[in-house]
């Protein structure tokens, strides 16, 4: 089982890798090419990304620190999980985050739920760095370039990633293609990804049809990070049901919260809060559908 989870943490990096090589692109590189950020500018997404693997690493340390009093060949083994983690957390920040604002709540939220397997601490941290980003009127995803004027991005543009969402997610062409690495894994969850997205796309297309908004469905589907969050944290592990029928009700139940949010202009949120309250439940679900 060791080496299961191994295979599966290095699926996850591998699978990372394209993403956040874009994202940069995207957010930072190409940005400052057009001479519409400065050097720092540029650096942000990268930065954003070492703060939320700092917070992870950081609180792991001490933690271990505290609990042992010296470092083992099990912290090495955790601090690979949580480096993924810290990684899925900045890819669906949006751009306008303060980096040292980001680190102080990452590291919080991992220090106070050590050892958790209730609450998906992705999805936690991303609703609290959420929450104060809406305090602090940060919650602004689009870049430099794409704040200058309206954007008319089709369903193609949307595809291959250029549209406005978290620094790292928002290319679905790439998320498919890491989700197909991804499914290397046998103990990848790959149900509660496939009856979220199933689940979602039903829902947002039956809804459009009916209010007769059809140009609307490839942003809200390729928009909002949705289908990165499905794939990538609605599976952790720890936090999600064990039982394949207990997946596939938990990714419904994932999807169904998500529209119900999408109805308030708030998605993202809604796909978080419906990974936290599955996780919540995981145990009444995996015993309801475990044959004795």
């Amino acid at each position: 089982m060791k080496k299961l989870y191994e295979h599966l943490n290095l699926l996850y990096l591998i699978s990372l890798m394209p993403l956040i090589i874009f994202g940069l692109y995207k957010n930072g590189f190409n940005l400052l090419i057009k001479n519409s950020i400065t050097i720092f500018g540029a650096l942000k997404p990268l930065l954003l990304l070492f703060m939320c693997i700092g917070g992870t690493l950081f609180s792991t340390l001490i933690k271990e620190i505290i609990k042992r009093k010296k470092l083992s060949l099990k912290f090495i083994e955790t601090v690979k999980k949580v480096i993924i983690e810290g990684i899925l957390i900045s890819c669906i920040l949006p751009i306008r985050s303060n980096p040292l604002i980001v680190f102080i709540i990452v590291f919080m939220v991992y220090l106070v739920f050590k050892d958790n397997k209730l609450f998906n601490r992705v999805a936690l941290s991303s609703i609290v760095l959420f929450l104060v980003n809406m305090v602090l009127n940060l919650n602004i995803y689009e870049n430099a370039h794409e704040r200058l004027g309206n954007l008319n991005l089709n369903g193609v543009d949307l595809f291959v990633g250029n549209g406005v969402g978290g620094i790292y997610s928002t290319s679905i062409i790439l998320i498919l293609v890491a989700l197909f690495i991804l499914l290397k894994s046998n103990i990848y969850k790959k149900d509660i990804v496939f009856s979220s997205i199933l689940m979602y796309v039903l829902l947002v297309g039956g809804y459009m049809m009916i209010m007769g908004t059809y140009g609307k469905i490839f942003i809200t589907l390729f928009s909002y990070n949705t289908i990165f969050i499905f794939t990538f944290i609605a599976p952790i592990l720890e936090s999600s049901s064990y039982t394949i029928k207990g997946q596939k009700v938990s990714g419904i139940l994932i999807a169904i919260i998500t529209f119900i949010f999408l109805l308030v202009d708030m998605p993202y949120i809604g796909a978080l809060v419906g990974i936290i309250f599955v996780g919540i439940i995981k145990q009444i679900l995996d015993r309801a559908f475990t044959i004795k």
